[in-house]
């Protein structure tokens, strides 16, 4: 019974530390197979361009938002010690060192990761990628690859529109504080 449940932990663990070694392969061979840009540049830009430039929208509206709440929220904890100058570098400094890079890249992964798992499941479903293997491409260099660098090129550039967005927020939140 006991040496069971012990050859049930073991095979869960193999089985684990297999799954685990499969995907940190894939992602060192998503790594090295850099897609050649000479000749894969169409795949590179297009990729860029669904996953950078169309999640500028939902990332822009998030960092107004955040922008405006953090503002908010600051300068009524900051009028109670008199510190009401102190609300633009504390919503500056906590968006651009803390919150950004986070919110950012989890919005990001939200938006392109799912419709990027969504299209190679498709993919994957239609037996294009098999095809690619059939006719000697390498689907990994093909598919996987330029997805991988775009997403990698792209994420500093909508960390920053995050925080466009943010500066924006904060000016309309103090504008509207301003007024009262």
């Amino acid at each position: 019974m006991l040496f069971n449940a012990l050859a049930a932990l073991g095979h869960r663990g193999i089985k684990t530390t297999a799954t685990f070694g499969r995907a940190g392969l894939m992602l060192f061979n998503a790594v090295v197979g850099k897609p050649e840009f000479r000749k894969h540049a169409p795949l590179l830009v297009r990729q860029l361009y669904n996953v950078g430039v169309l999640s500028m929208l939902i990332i822009i509206v998030s960092g107004l938002f955040i922008g405006m709440v953090l503002g908010l929220q600051g300068y009524l904890v900051l009028t109670t010690y008199s510190a009401e100058t102190s609300l633009g570098m504390l919503v500056a400094l906590s968006l651009l060192r803390e919150l950004g890079p986070v919110v950012a890249a989890l919005l990001f992964a939200g938006r392109a990761g799912s419709a990027l798992t969504a299209e190679i499941g498709l993919m994957r479903a239609t037996e294009q990628l098999s095809s690619m293997e059939m006719m000697a491409v390498d689907p990994l260099r093909r598919v996987i690859s330029p997805r991988f660098w775009a997403g990698v090129i792209s994420l500093p550039a909508v960390d920053d529109y995050l925080c466009r967005g943010r500066d924006l927020g904060w000016c309309a939140g103090r504008r509207k504080l301003e007024r009262h």
